[in-house]
């Protein structure tokens, strides 16, 4: 057992006897390393698939964040429909949430993939350690379909872009229509400390408007899976917007405040809700009349949006307007309704 509690603490473990509570010494010290240390057993954030701030993206030949935060996905064989988004199910799952691989239709060589990334200071607990992955999934191919479990290391820390297997399991049959726990153990995680990457593949071949699922996910240091540890949906979002936060979602959604700078020039100032893994890439809505700016009592469509300065805890965008005074407070806002235009997205993702 690595002794977290003395190495965090720096304390010392008590001699036998001394004390009243020596014989639950190691007890002690596991809970608190898989409790306090961690945010709980699970290194997944978002295993219950309940968060989901992004639209449902199409579905392709690329791995893509999908609706459900946390989880990229793919497909192969040329996909020519689906999407990448989230089901409020009782098929599986202890939330009633998964993410969704919906309505898919590829060509020959179809096969799904769901990725998911865990940064390196969250696996430190897992270097030369074991670990096992779990989750639930379900598919409506019409006949039973071999999933696999693929679990890498990240070759740099927090830089997966080039990877190294840790191993792979062999093929979990899946029967149709049929909620189906999965699991794989790796006795020896090894040097895993750069992050870990696991990768969970459905190979189905050409299929028509097919869906596939995949709920329950979870990443813990042993070799026997428990039942899936649930967070509050709280922690959960705050945990989310490490990586991906976004804002405009609904109709007049403030975006951020600040004062004119010149007749031509405003800046905005955003405070992200939550500290970003990173400088985050900052992606602005194409169509610029999706954003209005307030200043002086009326509105208007900026002629530009650039960023400013950005740093992992906020950010302030420089906005072309016309006619203003300095000094003058301003607004930037979002006027559309559909949760989908106008938004300010920023990902930190890995």
């Amino acid at each position: 057992m690595a002794d977290t509690f003395t190495d965090n603490f720096n304390l010392t473990k008590p001699e036998a006897g001394k004390v009243s509570w020596d014989t639950d010494y190691a007890a002690l010290a596991d809970l608190i390393d898989s409790r306090f240390m961690m945010a709980g057993k699970n290194a997944i954030i978002n295993g219950a698939c309940q968060v989901a701030q992004r639209p449902a993206p199409n579905i392709s030949g690329s791995y893509q964040y999908g609706k459900v935060d946390r989880i990229a996905a793919k497909a192969d064989g040329t996909p020519t429909a689906g999407t990448i988004s989230q089901s409020e199910t009782t098929l599986l799952g202890s939330s009633g949430y998964a993410s969704h691989l919906s309505g898919v239709s590829t060509g020959a060589g179809g096969a799904m993939y769901w990725r998911y990334r865990i940064e390196s200071r969250d696996v430190q607990r897992f270097i030369s350690q074991a670990g096992i992955f779990s989750a639930k999934v379900y598919h409506n191919v019409g006949s039973a379909q071999n999933f696999t479990i693929t679990i890498n290391k990240a070759n740099a820390k927090d830089d997966f872009s080039a990877v190294t297997l840790i191993s792979a399991s062999g093929n979990l049959s899946v029967e149709d229509a049929t909620e189906t726990a999965i699991e794989f153990a790796v006795a020896d995680l090894a040097s895993c400390g750069n992050g870990i990457e696991i990768i969970v593949k459905c190979d189905c071949g050409a299929v028509t408007t097919k869906d596939f699922y995949l709920a329950d996910l979870q990443f813990e240091k042993g070799n026997v899976a428990t039942e899936l540890e649930p967070r509050p949906i709280a922690l959960e979002f705050a945990m989310c917007q490490r990586y991906y936060q976004q804002y405009g979602e609904g109709s007049n959604e403030m975006l951020g405040t600040s004062a004119v700078h010149s007749a031509t020039t405003a800046f905005v100032i955003i405070p992200f809700q939550t500290t970003m893994r990173t400088t985050p890439t900052v992606t602005y809505d194409s169509t610029l009349s999706n954003y209005l700016v307030r200043i002086s009592g009326s509105s208007q469509t900026p002629t530009s949006l650039n960023n400013d300065v950005i740093t992992p805890r906020t950010m302030s965008i420089n906005i072309g307007i016309t006619g203003g005074t300095v000094g003058d407070c301003c607004f930037m806002y979002s006027p559309p309704a559909d949760g989908i235009s106008g938004l300010i997205k920023l990902s930190a993702e890995l």
